[in-house]
């Protein structure tokens, strides 16, 4: 039987990535994205055509990766 051995470094990266990919697609509501962008949720609200969001059904959501994002431009 193969034993498969990789040093330390390499584990942090990949834990990084998939911890990444989780955070990407993480949904979060207006209260966590005004809390990102260090504003009120009436201002998230007020300013949704430069925020991308999702509607499922007749509540708001919202990407935590787009919101990243939208703070890297």
């Amino acid at each position: 039987m193969k034993t498969f051995s990789c040093d330390k470094d390499f584990i942090e990266k990949v834990s990084q990535r998939v911890y990444e990919k989780m955070v990407e697609h993480e949904i979060i509501g207006a209260d966590e994205v005004a809390e990102m962008l260090g504003c009120s949720v009436e201002t998230v609200y007020r300013k949704l055509d430069e925020i991308p969001h999702t509607k499922f059904g007749r509540s708001l959501r919202f990407f935590k990766g787009d919101i990243y994002k939208m703070l890297r431009r």
